[in-house]
């Protein structure tokens, strides 16, 4: 039986909903990949009700389509109740929802990549926030998602938190202040992260020598 799908497929909006019904129909599938394929909301929707027929499926990469607010707290909220590790919803049309943060925070993923969507700062301060409460997350990518003091500030906050292991947040607007934030939660004795990407988004070079001394305990840090 089919287990992976994989392709670019340039898939109509037509198309969209019988597509989605084959997460459904395929129980023994355990990862799809269906990026850059112009997926809309609507296939988003049908495919987060297709997920509670499917509970043995992994890993779903979606980055690269049309993908809005609407299709992925639909995709968040259905891993809430399946034990799926990764989403990637990377460079879709994701924006702020007041939804977002809460669906986040009830997932069961351990990785969740939302890089290049325009999150904004209040936003994405929500979502990091609901990770660093008690999410069960290892993996958080949030570059290049306009994220800047607010979302500084509850990152700081989350790289105390014992379950992240990653986290990218490069390509955001900071202010200069928050690399201190940043640095002191670096040297709190409880975080177990072990990789930090903030590649442009600590841009001084008081900051960035800031950040890097206090980064002795990562494996990597990009910056």
């Amino acid at each position: 039986m089919l287990k992976t799908l994989l392709g670019r497929l340039e898939v109509s909006h037509g198309a969209s909903r019988f597509l989605a019904e084959l997460f459904a129909s395929n129980c023994a599938l355990r990862e799809v990949n269906l990026a850059r394929n112009q997926l809309p909301d609507s296939f988003a929707l049908e495919a987060a009700r297709s997920l509670a027929a499917n509970r043995r499926l992994n890993r779903i990469d979606l980055s690269g389509n049309d993908i809005g607010a609407r299709g992925a707290v639909a995709l968040l909220q259905a891993t809430a109740d399946m034990e799926m590790s990764a989403l990637d919803l990377s460079n879709n049309r994701v924006t702020a929802s007041p939804a977002l943060a809460p669906a986040v925070k009830d997932s069961m993923l351990t990785e969740l990549r939302l890089a290049r969507n325009t999150l904004g700062d209040a936003a994405g301060a929500a979502i990091i926030s609901a990770v660093a409460s008690g999410n069960r997350l290892h993996v958080l990518d949030v570059a290049a998602c306009s994220l800047a003091a607010a979302a500084a500030t509850a990152l700081a906050d989350l790289i105390k938190n014992d379950e992240i292991r990653e986290i990218y947040a490069g390509m955001n607007p900071f202010p200069a202040e928050a690399a201190e934030a940043i640095a002191n939660a670096l040297s709190s004795k409880g975080s177990a992260l072990r990789i930090l990407s903030l590649k442009g988004s600590v841009s001084t070079p008081a900051a960035v020598e800031l950040v890097r001394a206090a980064a002795t305990g990562l494996e990597q840090l990009i910056i």
